[in-house]
């Protein structure tokens, strides 16, 4: 039932005077150094229609497991097994 989302995380780093490699944030020569988290958040459908949809699936899974068990107990005994 939860809703579907994404996460994200960047750093933007504009220096001056471009190093071999480091977290230019610490710097002292970095101008600029941003951060930035976003989530997003979204329903793709209502929640009757969540529900619904588990509903079924559920049932599915139900419906497969009575047939695996009417065969095994069922026509398992009339067949001698």
């Amino acid at each position: 039932m939860a809703r579907l989302g994404s996460e994200s995380h960047t750093i933007s780093r504009f220096n001056d005077t471009p190093q071999e490699g480091g977290d230019f944030a610490d710097e002292e020569h970095t101008t600029n150094a941003t951060t930035a988290d976003n989530e997003t958040l979204s329903d793709y459908e209502t929640p009757i229609n969540r529900l619904r949809e588990i509903r079924e699936k559920f049932e599915n899974i139900y419906n497969a497991w009575a047939r695996d068990f009417d065969i095994l107990f069922t026509q398992g005994e009339s067949n001698g097994l």
